[in-house]
């Protein structure tokens, strides 16, 4: 996207009466951030771990790769949108659809490191499921992602996973 066109995008939310504005999972341009603080915008940012972590859904391992590169990804968020005042959460996955032990203790390293480099922001992660260890996973906030009968197949499927 060019500034004009997020600039565009930016000014049509607040002409609808949007207040925050929940970033998709990857790190953005300084630009949307400086429009968001200008616009009176509060963000949502959040590190691209989304549906899955380990590839292999009978296998719940994951590398050790990965946890570095999930931390990295953290810290790399946190650190350059730091001084955003717009920013108010720090959003560590969305509609994950895996559960082990091991997912469980890497969430919280990460709620851990993100309350680390900053104490004075919530963190969060998004849920679609709404059932089994995903409630209790650390954050100051969940998300609650809803798909009124738009996904329903892949809804029972991430329910039988989730067992």
């Amino acid at each position: 996207m060019t500034d004009d066109q997020r600039e565009r995008d930016y000014k049509m939310m607040r002409e609808l009466g949007c207040t925050v504005v929940r970033m998709a999972h990857y790190q953005h341009a300084k630009h949307e951030y400086d429009l968001c603080n200008r616009l009176g915008l509060c963000v949502w940012a959040e590190i691209g771990i989304v549906n899955k972590m380990p590839a292999d859904d009978d296998n719940l391992s994951i590398t050790e790769g990965f946890a570095d590169n999930a931390k990295q990804q953290l810290l790399e968020l946190i650190r350059q949108n730091y001084n955003h005042p717009s920013v108010i959460i720090w959003g560590i996955s969305n509609e994950l659809f895996q559960m082990s032990d091991e997912i469980s203790d890497i969430f919280s390293e990460l709620q851990h490191l993100a309350k680390y480099e900053d104490k004075s922001r919530i963190t969060s992660f998004a849920d679609a499921q709404f059932l089994g260890r995903f409630m209790d996973l650390p954050g100051d906030v969940v998300g609650c992602n809803r798909y009124f009968g738009v996904h329903r197949r892949l809804g029972r499927r991430f329910r039988s996973l989730a067992r």
